[in-house]
């Protein structure tokens, strides 16, 4: 739990502010909020536009940090223009929010039926006295990056081995950061180590449309099923590895599909003399 402890004056004590206080991200990032805006707050509301007035729905946390993020013509951001700072900010903001998901499940462990996971049967093949054990908490599978939710999409991906064979097609995609729409989208003086939320917008956009390719115009034939998983480099760049399943007839079985598909050989000079 990260906090800011505060002097008040008035009262001559120190106060703790916590991450979930909407002036925790003022206090702390300064530069990024010299008007002095609030951040998120346990009290927001979904804003009913059909109505005009606020509805029943709250505003998260994982849908408020990423309106800030949003980049709007008609509005001047600091935080856009803050650098390794504002690297920084996406870091907190997005630890903030697992946080505050992992004490929800924390605090709604009935919900989650934890007690079918407590007892005696959990000394069982662990080598514990019933002196060490403590209390445990269940993270459902719905929790992304747990381990149940690991474990199941291991489990699906092996099912959809077992059910179709082995891969045909294994493939990979790099975000670029010299891609055309990331640097027209760069503010003035930026690189694109200084917008990783533009990275990532882009390369997910870039990857929509390579799947789209794939999968409905028929690239490589026809796809019946396939896995994939993004990581981010130590650039900061995210990557995709990608495997397809394809059709019996659509199997690459000689050498000339191969070539059809992965291609590894010098330009002609005559018809593309720059890339030669």
């Amino acid at each position: 739990m990260r906090y800011i402890v505060a002097y008040l004056k008035a009262g001559q004590e120190l106060m703790r502010i916590s991450e979930c206080h909407p002036a925790y991200f003022l206090l702390y990032y300064v530069l990024l909020f010299p008007r002095g805006q609030l951040g998120w707050a346990t009290d927001l509301l979904h804003w009913d536009v059909k109505y005009n007035k606020p509805s029943e729905d709250r505003l998260t946390q994982k849908e408020f940090y990423p309106y800030r993020l949003f980049q709007r013509p008609t509005e001047y951001s600091s935080i856009l223009r803050g650098g390794r700072l504002f690297q920084e900010f996406l870091v907190d903001a997005w630890a903030s929010t697992e946080q505050n998901r992992l004490t929800y499940r924390k605090l709604h462990q009935r919900k989650l039926r934890s007690e079918l996971y407590g007892g005696l049967a959990d000394l069982v093949g662990v080598g514990l006295n019933s002196n060490e054990v403590g209390q445990r908490l269940i993270l459902p599978s719905s929790f992304i990056g747990g381990p149940r939710h690991m474990f199941e999409n291991f489990q699906d991906s092996m099912a959809i081995t077992r059910h179709n064979c082995h891969p045909d097609i294994f493939l990979t995609i790099t975000a670029n950061p010299n891609w055309p729409e990331i640097q027209k989208a760069l503010l003035p003086h930026q690189n694109a180590i200084d917008r990783p939320d533009l990275v990532a917008h882009v390369f997910e956009l870039k990857r929509r449309a390579l799947m789209k390719e794939i999968k409905k115009n028929k690239v490589f034939g026809k796809v019946v099923a396939y896995v994939y998983m993004i990581e981010f480099q130590n650039q900061g760049l995210p990557h995709m590895h990608a495997l397809f399943f394809l059709e019996q007839s659509s199997k690459v079985q000689t050498a000339n599909q191969v070539d059809k598909i992965a291609s590894a050989e010098f330009p002609d000079e005559n018809i593309d003399l720059a890339l030669f």
